[in-house]
């Protein structure tokens, strides 16, 4: 392994297990977050619901309500589980669940894309000045571009780009 793979396998460790999830799963954030939220235990059961919602920031129960009646509000779902003050709290927990993954997904993606394209960089300028010079490029170096790329790619299908 070349200083450039371990400063690529170095950028994918310090991302959060779910980032790096995706990234070896590559598949649309947007489905990603809402199975992340469904399974959520501040979304499964209604004590956690009601903590979640509490404790929430104002920007983010913000968009949690935004996102919650965008997808209709309650509608006809006020069941006997709970009634629809349980209910509510819920929905909420699972729009606050969704919204804070991808946020934490998205900027670290967004990071990572800029240093990988800057990794990317220095590779093909390695590669250049080694054709410039007459020598054949180094398959490490051209492992190590590869590998990088692959991350861009996985990153542009989970960001939707």
């Amino acid at each position: 392994m070349n200083n450039h793979e371990e400063t690529i396998q170095t950028l994918i460790s310090k991302l959060s297990h779910e980032t790096r999830e995706l990234i070896d799963y590559p598949r649309d954030l947007n489905e990603a977050s809402w199975e992340h939220a469904d399974n959520h235990e501040n979304v499964t059961y209604f004590a956690k619901a009601h903590e979640n919602v509490k404790n929430a920031g104002s920007d983010e129960l913000l968009e949690a309500e935004s996102r919650f009646e965008d997808c209709g509000g309650m509608g006809d779902d006020a069941d006997e589980r709970g009634g629809v003050y349980d209910r509510i709290a819920q929905l909420l927990s699972h729009h606050l669940e969704d919204y804070r993954f991808q946020s934490l997904v998205r900027s670290e993606l967004e990071e990572l894309k800029g240093e990988l394209e800057q990794v990317e960089c220095d590779i093909e300028a390695g590669i250049e000045e080694r054709e410039e010079n007459e020598q054949e490029p180094c398959g490490d170096l051209a492992n190590a571009l590869c590998k990088a790329q692959e991350h861009l790619e996985s990153i542009k299908t989970i960001l939707d780009l």
